[in-house]
């Protein structure tokens, strides 16, 4: 027909890692609290944690994929999308160390003031602001803040 059509594609390939791991901790923390007789209570404190990690793995993914464009008799276009090579490494990587120093502080509020039972039972908010260190072998050091967040119930013995 002699009528020129053009064809437009688009191909591209990406590469990702993740580091992963899960750490096992122990935790500690000295709490000074106003009045802990009272009903309601403030309390504040300063608190460490370590740990050792257990399955520390990077995972490293591929993948590549295209979409081609041709132009259809009516002026529209058309895509046809396709799916390429899709490829992931997984590495065993040697166990890091983690350490946390942070500060608790909250709000208490015991449940009840005069049956046994229920003084022992209180309702918890309480903040941590932190900074972690993370030691991993084959990389680096890391430290970073956070800001960690809890709400509970505590039983006193």
């Amino acid at each position: 027909t002699g009528q020129i059509y053009f064809v437009d594609s688009v191909n591209s390939k990406s590469y990702g890692m993740s580091y992963r791991y899960e750490q096992l901790r122990l935790d500690g923390s000295l709490i000074f609290k106003t009045n802990p007789e009272s009903r309601w209570s403030l309390f504040a404190g300063i608190g460490l944690s370590a740990g050792l990690s257990i399955n520390a793995t990077t995972e490293i993914y591929y993948s590549e994929s295209g979409r081609i464009q041709t132009p259809n008799t009516n002026g529209s276009s058309s895509y046809l999308s396709y799916g390429g090579d899709w490829q992931l490494e997984r590495i065993r990587n040697k166990n890091n160390f983690g350490f946390s120093a942070y500060i608790p502080m909250g709000i208490d509020f015991r449940l009840g003031n005069k049956k046994e039972f229920w003084k022992r039972m209180h309702l918890y908010y309480e903040l941590r602001p932190g900074v972690n260190m993370t030691s991993i072998p084959e990389l680096r050091n890391t430290t970073n803040v956070s800001l960690q967040q809890g709400l509970g119930l505590k039983v006193s013995w």
